[in-house]
């Protein structure tokens, strides 16, 4: 028989079966915690019916719209997944990054702030982030949709992936949690500031950044063959650096070639990176993973001296 909504929830639904710390809450901590996962709106719905923590966590799928007026598919979801983790984790609540004004934070120091008004008015918290899958991002959240470059939605996955091993907090030095800060002051390094902007257009971030191959650069984000060269000259250092072997990259260690090739089908130059230009830079720079300046100097001087010497060509 279903709960009336004519009378309190807290009177109509039996004692949780479950121990949690919401066990202990009262309704207006209740209310804190449903302005933390960003539905705040309904914390009068709640209060009205007396909602209290034992109440919370023993509530059925079906009250969340009849009883409490949850009608938004993106808000069911999040509190059901919230009281998921509710149940079944010791979340320190007082201390949660992943909180729904976390997420948006984190998105910022992304370089996503483009998905900020949609993940905010679908209460997207921690709980939602970690569980949604790519195609959910796309088909739920609309991302690399609504007339947005279509690497947000690889931008979003690589950033989502990168959290699940390291947390909310960055490790600074880190090329893989560069923001948009850290990629201008690179493009500057190179001497390709004025695609800064481009850049944030596509949302690429230190987690992209390995990922984009030749095609990508040239196809999506409209680079010159020449810029995609010095770019994919360094993502051949980085690869080496997060041991991304399987990464598609056109001028590998066995594709040692001249700079420049060109297609004999299409008639289109294609840039190469020189290995043993790179390999004596590593070597007499001591290029290892654990020693970052160092290694983005070199990767740095290798596509210098590229562009360097296809201009003499």
């Amino acid at each position: 028989m279903g709960v009336s909504c004519s009378k309190p929830l807290a009177a109509a639904t039996g004692t949780a079966r479950i121990e949690s710390q919401a066990m202990f809450w009262s309704s207006p901590m209740v209310a804190s915690w449903l302005n933390l996962i960003g539905l705040a709106e309904y914390v009068p719905r709640f209060l009205e019916n007396g909602v209290d923590g034992p109440t919370l966590i023993d509530l059925r799928r079906d009250q969340f719209e009849r009883c409490l007026g949850i009608n938004n598919p993106l808000h069911e979801v999040s509190l059901r997944l919230a009281l998921i983790d509710l149940k079944y984790k010791l979340i320190d609540y007082t201390q949660w990054e992943w909180n729904c004004t976390g997420v948006m934070q984190w998105l910022a120091n992304r370089g996503l702030e483009q998905l900020i008004g949609r993940f905010q008015s679908a209460a997207v918290h921690g709980s939602v982030l970690f569980r949604l899958t790519k195609a959910e991002f796309a088909s739920r959240l609309h991302v690399g949709e609504l007339g947005e470059s279509e690497l947000v939605l690889e931008s979003l996955w690589h950033s989502v992936e990168r959290a699940r091993k390291i947390g909310y907090y960055l490790e600074q030095g880190n090329f893989l949690d560069w923001g948009p800060p850290e990629i201008r002051g690179w493009l500057e390094t190179i001497n390709l500031g004025h695609l800064h902007e481009h850049f944030r257009e596509h949302a690429v971030n230190g987690t992209l950044l390995p990922h984009l191959d030749h095609q990508t650069l040239r196809r999506v984000m409209k680079l010159t063959e020449i810029q995609t060269m010095v770019l994919r000259t360094l993502q051949m250092a980085w690869a080496e650096a997060v041991h991304e072997n399987d990464m598609d990259c056109s001028g590998r260690g066995d594709h040692v070639t001249t700079t420049k090739e060109v297609d004999a089908a299409t008639g289109v130059t294609h840039c190469y990176w020189d290995r043993k230009a790179f390999d004596a830079t590593r070597q007499a720079t001591s290029f290892t993973s654990t020693a970052e300046p160092v290694h983005l100097r070199a990767a740095a001087a290798v596509a210098k001296w590229q562009v360097g010497y296809l201009a003499g060509a």
